[in-house]
């Protein structure tokens, strides 16, 4: 068994390109909740053509969108670590997520309350019902003003979360974790023993099992019935940082031992064959009988949906890293665009899709033709204005990093 360190690549294209495929599904997510069937209580639009098919697509990006996020930025985030010491890597982190998470909550966030605000003045009671009932401490009636009578109560300070930003807040707890445990968790990388438990963890023909079974462990804290648990809080939430931060620390440890990244993308077309035909099936079964028992759900039909669950994300996980590794591994114009643009588009895009929802969501036009109407109006237009104000300006300095002719007016 060869555990030596392997050398480093200035590039991973193949996982930058998952990055930002992952960022991208995230305007999927989001366009589709309105279509969702049942309502999703918490969104300020739901359209009048519903289907189950939204709901089935959200669970399924759901299961392993975020944790290939996470995965991904501990493995780049122990990199810049190693090229730029732990002075170089904080302050790297602080402006490519600390400015953006900042100018998002002073910009983006009161532009989507108020958008939250005009949706639900527009949607059901019994919207408004089932909100209520999913987020107890969200006050409904303070939603049912004008946005000049939300703001100027204080109700915006009272009911001020995220939104879609949360990633970065936990993004930026665990860079801060990460710059005082580096230089330790490098220290134990470094030994044989921890060199064998990585191996085993990540390149074992059982893989799939041993990090399903340690990612149990975290997963089991989740207070939902639907997956992993979705930020509702202006602070981190304990169960959900956990989780998240675990792929993270994985991701770093698979940096000190490159070619494992290999390893965990070895057959991957048996993984996202067995992960869409046979574990999801099953993990969403369960998923729907314990939301029809309410309360009354036996201890082992919860630990069975939560094991599955976890097999489910891992299989997605290793699987769509074999897919990129396979078709994405060589330098491609085009991809790099879209892996520079990802970040941007995914920033602005909520506020774009939340305004469509609102004025298409009564219209008596075939469901799918607006879901694809809005997802298409939406990423034209956040792809335009990364082209036009952002790539080539300090904005994207900002996001990406200097890159070569960032102030030019022409790309080179």
């Amino acid at each position: 068994m060869n555990i030596d360190h392997q050398p480093t690549q200035t590039r991973y294209h193949d996982l930058d390109a998952l990055r930002a495929v992952m960022m991208f599904l995230g305007l999927v997510i989001h366009v589709s909740l309105s279509f969702a069937e049942p309502l999703v209580p918490i969104w300020p639009a739901s359209d009048s053509d519903p289907s189950l098919f939204y709901t089935v697509l959200c669970y399924f990006i759901h299961s392993f969108r975020m944790q290939i996020f996470f995965l991904i930025a501990g493995f780049f985030g122990a990199m810049l670590w190693k090229k730029r010491g732990g002075g170089g890597y904080l302050s790297n982190r602080l402006k490519r997520i600390g400015i953006p998470l900042l100018a998002g909550a002073l910009i983006l966030v009161p532009i989507l309350q108020a958008l939250w605000v005009i949706g639900f003045q527009r949607v059901s009671q019994q919207h408004l019902d089932a909100a209520a009932r999913f987020q107890p401490r969200l006050d409904i009636e303070k939603y049912r003003v004008s946005v000049l009578e939300f703001f100027s109560s204080g109700a915006f300070l009272e009911n001020y979360i995220l939104y879609h930003l949360w990633f970065l807040e936990y993004l930026l707890v665990f860079v801060l974790v990460m710059y005082f445990l580096a230089p330790s968790c490098e220290r134990v990388l470094s030994r044989t023993a921890a060199q064998r438990c990585l191996h085993f963890l990540f390149a074992s023909r059982w893989k799939w099992l041993w990090l399903s079974l340690t990612t149990l462990i975290f997963f089991s804290g989740m207070k939902g019935r639907a997956g992993v648990d979705t930020p509702t809080h202006f602070l981190p939430e304990p169960q959900i940082l956990v989780y998240y931060g675990w792929f993270f620390f994985l991701g770093w440890c698979l940096h000190s031992q490159i070619f494992l990244i290999r390893k965990l993308g070895e057959y991957w077309r048996g993984y996202l064959v067995l992960a869409l035909f046979v574990m999801l099936p099953i993990n969403l079964s369960l998923t729907v009988t314990i939301r029809e028992s309410n309360n009354e759900v036996k201890p082992i039909l919860w630990w069975t949906y939560r094991f599955t669950y976890c097999v489910l994300t891992w299989m997605f996980v290793m699987g769509f890293i074999g897919l990129f590794q396979r078709y994405a591994s060589q330098p491609k114009k085009w991809f790099r665009y879209l892996a520079d643009s990802s970040y941007w588009v995914y920033l602005v895009h909520l506020p774009i899709v939340v305004a469509l929802q609102i004025v298409f969501s009564p219209l008596d036009w075939l469901g799918a033709i607006k879901f694809m109407t809005i997802l298409l109006i939406t990423g034209i237009t956040c792809l335009a204005s990364y082209h036009l104000f952002v790539r080539n300006t300090f904005i994207g300095v900002v996001l990406n990093g200097n890159r070569k002719g960032a102030f030019k007016k022409k790309e080179d």
